[in-house]
């Protein structure tokens, strides 16, 4: 059988620790994180915004770009944090995936 990426998938309320959780989950696997959170950052920062407001004008752009990049085609191991993703467990995907919810 063809080989499949394996994709940890990172999800829970704010504050509870996903980007702690997956920063540090991607530098013991040596896998790149994917945030959509830091995604919204860099457009706030490209855009040389300074009002902490307008982030959320940003949150529907960095949730198409987080899965323009990753989405569910993905061909590339990764920690994915803050994911609204189905399909997890389906052996037709193109990737092994591994879910935790933080509380």
């Amino acid at each position: 059988p063809e080989a499949r990426p394996l994709v940890v998938v990172i999800s829970g309320m704010p504050g509870s620790g996903k980007t702690t959780l997956g920063r540090d989950l991607s530098d013991a696997l040596h896998l790149p994180l994917v945030s959509r959170d830091l995604i919204k950052t860099g457009m706030h920062v490209t855009a040389h915004s300074t009002d902490p407001g307008e982030m959320k004008r940003f949150s529907s752009a960095a949730f198409d770009t987080f899965f323009a990049a990753h989405g569910s085609k993905t061909t590339v191991a990764v920690v994915q944090e803050d994911a609204v993703m189905g399909g997890y467990g389906d052996t037709s995907l193109p990737y092994q995936s591994v879910k935790l919810t933080l509380s």
